[in-house]
């Protein structure tokens, strides 16, 4: 009988002995886990981030370039209009001589 109860309690502590190391390497694993997830919650944050920054800037140098190209047109349609303006009045004066020659049937 003795040897029995001894037999019994000695593995009952080795249970007891197993069931802590479990119970210290789930606690081990759910540190870990933690950590792993506020390492990888911080590294998201800063790819994001990274991500927002370069969007911005490249939406910044489109801009830029929308901007440059906008400026380019309006200074072409600037000129053309002032060429246009200049052609019509040689047109207009050359056509007044034109009609005051048919009305008046002589040049002028």
């Amino acid at each position: 009988m003795r040897e029995r109860e001894q037999s019994i309690g000695g593995a009952l502590s080795d249970a007891k002995e197993s069931q802590k190391r479990i119970q210290d390497l789930l606690e081990q694993y759910t540190t870990s886990l933690a950590d792993a997830k506020q390492t990888s919650a911080m590294k998201y944050n800063m790819l994001y981030q990274e991500g927002l920054d370069a969007q911005r800037d490249m939406i910044a140098s489109e801009r830029a370039a929308a901007n440059s190209l906008l400026e380019k047109a309006r200074s072409e349609i600037t000129a053309a209009s002032e060429k246009a303006r200049i052609d019509l009045k040689k047109e207009a004066e050359k056509l007044s001589v034109e009609i005051a020659v048919k009305m008046l049937g002589r040049q002028v």
